[in-house]
């Protein structure tokens, strides 16, 4: 049976320069000129003075007012716009027997979540925000924190922004985002507040009382800033409001030593097991392309792509309740499957099980022949 574990503004001021100017004029003097004619003197006439001109003024220049810087956005501090920050960077983990939560912390494909949800695993299934389902592996496991690293191959993927665990206050709010009880669809959102620091060893925990459930481990508690400040590791049971996760601080630092190992190659080759359960992970994510790339050429010639679809056109979700390899020569694996159908608007729960005979093609496994059967 499949485990699901636990889990400024910048105010610019205008100066406005005011320039003052005024004019000046100068004084006239006058003169009286006297000509003689003999035996009569007659007045010279006085000649009419013009006035000395007035010197034009200089303009003074008016001052251009510096340019204001333009004013940087501030994002909002609320939840839902914190979700939506978030969210891109948060992907579903599920492996032979778990499910959990993980987060992108490098865009070209390195994932962060808790040791406990891989370590049994070498190759996982990743499910993107977006609804695509990757194949992975397990790159990194830490051996002092419950943390591993998972690589997928893609680039330019969202990541989370850290935020600082060390200036949280208690009754802070705190947001998680993870794939609880592996509800199909969307993650969960819940949401509390913070309330202590714990150190438990070499490990910083930050204490919330926000609602946790299996499926959530590995995924990110974050503040109202959308900055990620812990990393969901567990709750304790029989207790209310007593949840834990890694403080940022103690993920970051062990992080950046997962990073100097992790060797950023080509995910290795999924197991025959591995195979199956990405198989019906992609199926019960609808991505019909990527489920028959697994398929050999053998079946696909048997099978064309669009018969081979239409098997599944009443299928709404599944999942694998119960894996394991149960011979090698052929390679073959038992498996079985809960899927979910929509027929004649009837909603059914059928369980199926059977065989899948596996061969090697194109440098990894491929399923040739299925023996899947209803479980009455």
């Amino acid at each position: 049976m499949r485990r699901i574990r636990a889990v400024v503004v910048v105010c610019a001021l205008g100066l406005v320069a005011v320039a003052c100017s005024g004019n000046s004029s100068k004084p006239a003097a006058s003169a009286a000129i006297v000509s003689g004619v003999a035996g009569t003197v007659t007045p010279s006439p006085s000649p009419s003075l013009a006035p000395s001109p007035s010197p034009t003024p200089s303009p003074t220049p008016t001052p251009t007012p510096a340019s204001a810087p333009s004013p940087q956005p501030v994002p909002a501090c609320d939840s839902a716009s914190a979700v939506a920050r978030v969210r891109p960077a948060v992907v579903r983990i599920q492996t032979q027997d778990s499910i959990g939560t993980g987060i992108v912390v490098d865009p070209s494909g390195l994932i962060l979540t808790n040791r406990h949800v891989v370590e049994a695993s070498n190759g996982v299934a990743v499910t993107l925000a977006s609804g695509r389902v990757l194949s992975g592996r397990v790159a990194t496991l830490s051996n002092t924190q419950d943390l591993a690293t998972v690589l997928v191959r893609e680039d330019a993927l969202p990541v989370i922004t850290w935020g600082d665990d060390e200036a949280l206050r208690p009754g802070q709010p705190l947001i998680a985002l993870g794939y609880a009880l592996d509800l199909p669809g969307e993650p969960s959102v819940t949401t509390g507040t913070y309330s202590a620091r714990r150190i438990s060893g070499a490990t910083t925990l930050v204490q919330t009382d926000t609602p946790l459930n299996p499926g959530n481990s590995g995924g990110p508690l974050f503040t109202n800033c959308g900055e990620v400040v812990g990393i969901v590791q567990f709750g304790i049971r029989n207790a209310q409001g007593l949840n834990f996760a890694i403080a940022a601080s103690t993920a970051q630092t062990d992080l950046a030593s997962l990073r100097s190992t992790t060797v950023a190659s080509t995910p290795t080759v999924l197991s025959p097991v591995e195979t199956v359960t990405l198989y019906y992970a992609l199926i019960d994510r609808r991505q019909y392309d990527q489920a028959y790339a697994l398929l050999s050429s053998t079946f696909q010639a048997q099978h064309p792509y669009a018969s081979w679809r239409d098997g599944y056109a009443t299928t709404q979700a599944a999942y694998v309740e119960n894996v394991a390899e149960v011979a090698r020569t052929p390679e073959t694996v038992r498996v079985t499957v809960v899927a979910t159908d929509l027929i004649n608007g009837q909603r059914l729960v059928r369980r199926f099980a059977g065989t899948w005979t596996l061969i090697q093609q194109g440098g990894g496994w491929t399923m040739d022949v299925g023996m899947i059967r209803l479980v009455p």
